[in-house]
């Protein structure tokens, strides 16, 4: 037994501690960052997991101070068409594939590198910022898939839509109390949703640091 668990520990797919590691970098540089709580069923799983979302992928409600005040939590994903199949979505002859949007957080993210998702040219790399009307025949086709979390008459709903009208999954009740959705800042804001992380609080200094840095400099050279 205790060689069977050794096993799977080791064979785990889950990455709970990269994903911590994520969140916390996240926290740290954006201020906040948004994860769902979810049950996975299927032949092989059957248990809990945690999905950490880009913050240019969620979609919470602005109007809350505090996180438990939300009505509604919306978690955006770009799947392909067997993704889609595999998880019994309906609808799925009206969907349409679309290109990924372009977003400067994402852009910020694959500065330097190459964004999968983007939609190139037909004799082009993928790259930030690109961004195309339509399908391209180089990359699998993506599709824009919402899950939808909100609250209604003291209950917890979730359904899932495409980018348009389209329902693929109608809406359900969960069995919780409270949104699915955990919800971590660095620095809180008072009478704000969203806190704030290192970089906004030490801008100040920085500009100082560097104007009497440049000012030496300039001296120096002057000398």
């Amino acid at each position: 037994t205790l060689v069977e668990y050794r096993r799977d520990q080791m064979l785990r797919t889950k990455d709970l501690f990269l994903k911590q590691v994520w969140a916390v970098y996240d926290m740290l540089q954006m201020g906040w960052c948004a994860g769902e709580i979810v049950w996975v069923y299927n032949e092989s799983d059957d248990c809990p997991d945690f999905i950490l979302y880009p913050h240019e992928q969620c979609f919470p409600d602005m109007t809350a101070e505090l996180p438990y005040q939300m009505r509604y939590f919306i978690f955006e994903s770009y799947l392909g068409m067997d993704e889609l199949k595999e998880r019994g979505y309906d609808n799925l002859s009206k969907i349409q594939a679309v290109a990924v949007p372009n977003n400067q957080v994402r852009n910020a993210r694959y500065q330097n590198y190459r964004d999968p998702l983007q939609n190139p040219g037909a004799n082009e790399y993928a790259r930030p910022g690109r961004y195309n009307e339509g399908s391209n025949d180089s990359l699998p086709q993506k599709y824009i898939v919402r899950k939808v979390l909100y609250k209604e008459k003291g209950k917890v709903m979730v359904c899932i839509t495409d980018s348009g009208e389209n329902i693929l999954v109608q809406p359900k009740e969960l069995p919780v109390k409270k949104l699915p959705v955990i919800f971590g800042q660095c620095l809180t804001v008072p009478h704000r949703l969203f806190g704030e992380g290192f970089p906004e609080p030490l801008e100040g200094p920085q500009e100082s640091y560097n104007y009497n840095l440049n000012i030496r400099k300039d001296n120096v050279a002057l000398c």
